[in-house]
């Protein structure tokens, strides 16, 4: 889906909607400017060369904004940011993700030196699990542009350059997950309800 507003604060809303397997250059689900709003969605087994299931694009023109409620982005593959990506032209405080109580787990970037998130400074990321996503070397990490991403009660087993509160490294025990070398993969047929 190409969501690009007319105007500034244009906006979509999307509830309890499931993207599976889709493919593109950018956002292999979703690729947008504009307000996004995002609650009870799962986002699994999609690819891109460059944000695997949402693609945020900054422009001067547009107000780029992305909230994203109990949610699950998992089994996604990219070349660049498996997961999530925000364009660096992403500035001011109104600009970035919100992602809130939602889960992240066993998605693949491809680059040797990738990371699963991009999120710039003006970010928040807050009571969620991001676990077990790796890059072609079987590294795990969030990363995201110069200046500290707002991450409080995160359960992560690697957190880089966020202003951090109350962050946990113990593995969340799913049910029946999947795994991140097998990317891109549907989560229909895993459990990621924690045990």
């Amino acid at each position: 889906i190409s969501l690009r507003g007319a105007s500034v604060g244009a906006s979509v809303t999307l509830v309890n909607t499931q993207f599976y397997n889709n493919k593109s250059n950018e956002g292999g689900a979703i690729y947008f400017y504009g307000i996004l709003l995002v609650n009870r969605c799962t986002f699994s087994g999609n690819s891109a060369i460059t944000g695997g299931a949402l693609y945020g694009m900054g422009a001067s023109a547009f107000s780029v904004f992305a909230r994203i409620e109990n949610s699950l982005i998992v089994g996604n593959i990219a070349d660049n940011y498996a997961a999530v990506y925000s364009d660096d032209v992403l500035l001011g405080s109104v600009n970035g993700y919100r992602i809130f109580n939602s889960t992240i787990p066993h998605n693949k970037t491809l680059n040797l030196s990738g990371t699963s998130m991009k999120l710039t400074p003006q970010s928040v990321l807050k009571n969620s699990v991001v676990w077990g996503n790796s890059n072609s070397n079987n590294i795990s990490a969030l990363n995201q542009t110069s200046g500290q991403v707002n991450l409080a009660n995160i359960l992560s087993n690697t957190i880089e350059n966020g202003a951090i509160s109350n962050n946990y490294n113990f593995n969340p025990i799913f049910i029946s997950p999947g795994n991140s070398l097998n990317a891109p993969f549907n989560e229909a047929n895993f459990n990621y309800r924690l045990d």
